[in-house]
């Protein structure tokens, strides 16, 4: 075979060793591929990592664990920071993140899946630390890029991953939620001293803001007030502005990750099934006829379990959990900053909208996270870690419920909704036992929840709220039960 492919390889031997195809066969070639992206423009350099890839995928099966080791070293100077820094211009540096390092990044996830047996030992490793590089780039494509090809990779291949591997992704996952967390939001909260010392009162939200009317608390906590922050500051600011965003993305990207290995098959598509629930209530107005939305809302299924959920043990779902929860509670926080919000609105963060706000991380991170966990409640695989997951849900629960009845405004209570819809159905499919204990704890919160629904629509949550009172007629429900 070797003889056959490579015999414009060869120098007059028949039988040169595996050493020597390599230094003086695939080497020299794939080498030269390397110079020409890294140095053509981007027409050329593009047809090269093309063909080189194709030689890779063609006869990477040969390849020996050294060489792919040597042919990989070659790859990722592609991504190498220093290279990237020494480039002219920014333009240059965003161009060649979005076209060169995103293409090669999708390329090098295809050649591991391909050969990922092989490479799983040799490589697995270093292909995660470069989706971490990719997804902390401040270039939100190629952060975009990232994760779509982290969910890829395991969901390709999680199925093949040993103990290491799982504890690899799953380490990187939860590393990835903390460091792209924007925390950086907060170095805007807005000074006393700074505040009481302020001119004039600051617009609304809904009020029009002329350019450079508004000022960065950050700055003006150290600087007279009044004072307006120069052209080079204001650059400066955006900039850190445009980092943040794109972390603000990059979490959504990393929860709907998450929620696609554990909870849908291996086609992206069915992860969108996942959610859809929730996406139908909204559309539920449209629906003619009450017994017809009634139907629609009791008879939507329960979430499945992914391929992919039973690979991983309740530790490392667990680790899992608390990265959704710890972003839930973050975002959470966040919107409940009032202060903060209006700091950062004041100081120019997306100023064309209303206060900012962290609402769909808060959300889909809590839908997530309590799919996940009724799925851990009700596996055999999970049942050894059943209590700690039982008392981790009804406090989840009974804490969502409150909130929705004590904090929510009522016009954001259309967007809480379906979650709260999301728990009672999930509480409904539960066996009797288990239904009986969680409706003793959450019996009052539904109570409100209920005396709610009298004032506004709040969609299919009344058919789930009519079907958790109904099941629990026939429940004698004890002052020790009820906490």
């Amino acid at each position: 075979m070797w003889t056959r492919r490579l015999s414009f390889f060869e120098t007059g031997s028949e039988e040169a060793d595996t050493k020597e195809i390599w230094v003086r066969g695939w080497f020299p070639v794939l080498f030269g591929l390397s110079r020409i992206i890294d140095r053509c423009k981007l027409d050329v350099r593009t047809r090269a990592l093309q063909v080189m890839m194709e030689i890779m995928k063609t006869y990477g099966e040969n390849f020996l664990a050294q060489w792919w080791k040597d042919l990989f070293g070659m790859i990722f100077r592609i991504f190498d920071d220093k290279k990237i820094q020494g480039m002219n211009t920014a333009q240059d540096r965003t161009t060649w993140m979005n076209t060169t390092c995103n293409h090669a990044l999708r390329s090098i996830v295809d050649v591991v899946t391909m050969y990922f047996v092989v490479l799983q030992d040799v490589l697995l490793k270093e292909t995660f630390d470069l989706l971490k590089w990719c997804i902390h780039k401040s270039n939100e494509q190629l952060a975009r890029t990232g994760t779509e090809c982290l969910h890829i990779l395991v969901m390709s291949n999680g199925t093949k991953f040993t103990d290491e591997s799982w504890q690899l992704a799953c380490d990187l996952v939860t590393s990835l939620f903390d460091t792209t967390a924007p925390k950086e939001l907060h170095n805007y909260r807005p000074d006393p001293a700074a505040a009481a010392a302020a001119l004039p009162l600051p617009p609304t939200p809904d009020a029009p803001v002329e350019d450079g009317a508004a000022e960065s608390p950050a700055a003006a906590a150290a600087a007279p007030a009044g004072k307006k922050l120069t052209a080079e500051e204001k650059a400066a600011q955006q900039e850190e502005f445009e980092a943040i965003i794109i972390k603000c993305v990059v979490q959504l990207e990393l929860i709907q990750t998450v929620e696609w290995i554990l909870l849908s098959s291996t086609n992206p598509n069915a992860g969108h099934r996942a959610s859809q629930a929730i996406e139908d209530e909204k559309k539920v107005e449209s629906r003619e006829s009450r017994e017809e939305k009634r139907a629609d809302a009791l008879g939507m299924p329960i979430d499945k379990a992914g391929e992919m959920f039973e690979c991983l043990s309740a530790t490392r779902l667990t680790q899992l959990l608390d990265c959704l929860m710890t972003s839930h509670e973050f975002a959470k926080d966040f919107n409940a900053d009032k202060p903060l919000r209006m700091a950062l609105w004041k100081a120019g963060f997306m100023r064309n909208r209303s206060k900012p706000n962290l609402l769909k991380q808060e959300t889909t991170s809590l839908g997530c996270a309590l799919r996940i966990m009724f799925r851990m409640y009700t596996s055999e695989a999970h049942a050894e870690s059943v209590e700690k997951t039982e008392a981790q849900i009804l406090e989840v629960c009974k804490g969502t419920l409150q909130r929705f009845v004590l904090s929510i405004p009522a016009e954001a209570r259309h967007v809480w909704a379906p979650y709260i819809s999301l728990i009672l159905r999930e509480v409904l499919s539960l066996d009797n036992v288990k239904f009986e204990k969680f409706a003793a704890i959450l019996y009052d919160q539904c109570t409100e929840i209920m005396v709610l629904a009298f004032d506004q629509k709040l969609g299919q949550l009344v058919f789930y709220l009519a079907q958790f009172f109904a099941k629990t007629k026939s429940i004698a429900f004890s002052s020790d039960s009820e906490a």
